[in-house]
């Protein structure tokens, strides 16, 4: 099945295969900034293609697993706080189309849009944008067609500056936010209509997104060690968080798993919990105000 993918604000991003490692988290080497930056920007998955994922599940709409689109002015004080929430409101605005919840999506647009003036787009852009999105929204396509036209130049506000930065940020941002849903979708999916084997096989592609996301969880480690010491207050938390995250990727043993066809042992509730639990931390502490 062909996703179509959409590409948010000043979200763009190139497809690129990540290579299993074997080094823990401990091990990631420290990368210059040009490294940590390059690896940021290509090594994740299309802004999209994790909405388009979950939502080929068929399971409902959960406005409980998105964080509340009017708190937005609450996170305008601090930029490294203003970047990482644009990450997380952005995926929730992905997952609100890709299920064609309108209103909702109007709300996190809108949401997104002010937190991209906080830190700096230009307001000719922005207003442009937000014009044309309020004249397709009713046709869920035409905005997805729309957004995509935002691929080129779409980061070139912040390219090669000193906040260039934070645009890092709120792409590491929005794939927490991708796996806190993918595994909030999990863990609320009902357990009393299908048996459950019936119940594993439709929520597969729930845990496939989410155990492949190891390799983007070492990128985004790679990332706040490169780059959020010196002015993140939060940076001794979200360090030892993704060493936590990757530390239960590496427990799970994921790679070897599915190379020895073992991966009935990885779709279980238990490892949805495992990986809640130090996903959920993260998320928690970005959304905090």
């Amino acid at each position: 099945m062909h996703y179509s993918k959409l590409y948010v604000l000043f979200l763009c991003l190139t497809v690129m295969s990540c290579q299993p490692k074997k080094e823990s988290a401990t091990e990631v080497p420290a990368a210059d900034f040009t490294v940590v930056r390059d690896a940021i920007f290509s090594k994740m998955m299309t802004p999209g293609e994790a909405a388009a994922q979950l939502k080929s599940i068929g399971a409902d709409f959960n406005a409980a697993l998105l964080n509340d689109a009017s708190k937005f002015s609450n996170y305008t004080t601090a930029e490294n706080k203003t970047a990482i929430n644009l990450g997380i409101y952005l995926s929730d605005l992905n997952y609100c189309i890709a299920y064609q919840q309108k209103d909702a999506a109007k709300s996190y647009f809108n949401a997104s849009l002010e937190l991209a003036r906080t830190l700096g787009a230009k307001k000719e852009m922005l207003d442009f944008i937000s014009t044309r999105y309020a004249k397709n929204i009713d046709q869920n396509d035409s905005v997805k067609s729309y957004l995509t036209k935002l691929d080129e130049g779409a980061v070139s506000f912040l390219k090669d500056t000193d906040r260039e930065r934070m645009a890092g940020f709120t792409l590491s941002a929005y794939y927490i936010e991708n796996l806190h849903i993918a595994l909030g979708i999990i863990d609320t999916y009902p357990k009393d209509i299908l048996p459950a084997d019936a119940r594993t096989v439709i929520l597969v592609p729930a845990f496939r997104l989410v155990l492949s996301q190891k390799e983007s969880v070492k990128t985004i480690y790679n990332y706040v060690k490169a780059t959020a010491k010196e002015d993140n207050p939060n940076y001794m938390y979200y360090k030892n968080a993704l060493e936590e995250l990757i530390a239960t990727y590496d427990k799970l043993n994921v790679e070897e798993k599915i190379k020895n066809n073992q991966v009935n042992e990885l779709l279980t509730d238990q490892v949805v919990k495992e990986l809640a639990a130090e996903v959920n931390k993260i998320r928690d502490k970005a959304v905090s105000f």
